[in-house]
């Protein structure tokens, strides 16, 4: 009995369809879930900036700031002249190396020539140190009424949100 791939490719192009179809339902099911989680990052980030604070530490976990920075070239022959005449020869990828800049940067409180730094506060939360997990276990899982009253404020702030976009504010 020989391998029939004809029937093989039917059977995997299905298989396929099936699983977009799955996948779509899932992301659409997860939809609430993911915008709430969007929204209470926000929330928790504009916290700790009015605050002026870079973590959080509570018993449900810690929340806390994640710096990024990026550099790119927007000006290649400036940035070419700029290694070049200065021998700086550890930025020599023609992209900027990220290490080497910043040491030049704390080095002579200036952007080099030709880039420009990009730069992205993320939040991290983790869960609470082991010696506090104690004190918050009965916190730390959400009843099913806490889940409901979570989601049912989920609900809620995307429909003031609805509403605000509506009105223009």
């Amino acid at each position: 009995m020989g391998f029939n791939v004809a029937e093989r490719i039917g059977q995997l192009r299905a298989i396929e369809a099936k699983i977009k179809m799955e996948e779509e339902k899932f992301e659409e099911a997860m939809k609430r879930y993911r915008e709430f989680a969007a929204k209470a990052r926000h929330q928790i980030l504009d916290y700790l900036n009015t605050t002026d604070q870079d973590s959080a530490a509570t018993l449900q976990g810690t929340a806390y700031k994640i710096r990024s920075s990026t550099y790119s070239v927007v000006d290649r022959d400036a940035w070419r002249n700029f290694v070049i005449e200065g021998e700086r020869w550890g930025m020599n990828s023609w992209s900027v190396a990220k290490v080497e800049t910043e040491k030049w940067i704390v080095d002579n409180k200036q952007l080099p020539p030709g880039v420009e730094r990009s730069a992205v506060v993320k939040l991290g939360v983790k869960a609470p140190p082991k010696s506090r997990v104690k004190k918050a276990k009965d916190e730390e899982t959400l009843s099913e009424a806490e889940w409901a009253e979570a989601m049912k404020m989920a609900d809620e702030m995307s429909a003031l949100d609805a509403v605000a976009a509506n009105s223009g504010e």
